[in-house]
């Protein structure tokens, strides 16, 4: 699965994985009391992309990956560090063959709630899940 596989792109990322907390890396929301920073991602569409000439099935998702930190700077970098990974990457990852991927916006904030900082990158992937 998808979710599954960016997950693991993340984690197998050293760059990214030396700026997070141990398997900070989790599904749809910010779990209580986890160690600090750490990423949360979501599949917000899985639509099929229409490919000319082919049968293979390929999906367009849109991927939000959500940063938090308790300094500024460390989730400046840790975006960065995902922008990094996920521009333009290409990859097989658990069987799932990842085309093509593009980082189409990043909005920073201060969740005064949580008293964290945040940032959300939305991103464009094209895959064929296995």
């Amino acid at each position: 699965m998808i979710d599954e596989s960016i997950r693991a792109i993340i984690l197998g990322d050293a760059a990214t994985a030396a700026l997070i907390a141990t398997n900070g890396v989790y599904a749809q929301k910010l779990p209580q009391d986890v160690a600090k920073p750490c990423i949360v991602y979501a599949m917000l569409h899985g639509i099929d992309d229409l490919t000319a000439g082919s049968t293979s099935a390929l999906k367009r998702y849109t991927i939000d990956l959500k940063v938090y930190s308790e300094k500024y700077s460390q989730m400046r970098t840790i975006t960065q560090a995902l922008v990094t990974l996920f521009q333009g990457l290409s990859t097989v990852q658990n069987g799932d063959m990842i085309q093509g991927s593009r980082v189409q916006s990043i909005d920073n904030d201060f969740e005064a709630t949580l008293q964290l900082y945040s940032s959300q990158l939305d991103i464009t992937l094209i895959c064929k899940e296995t």
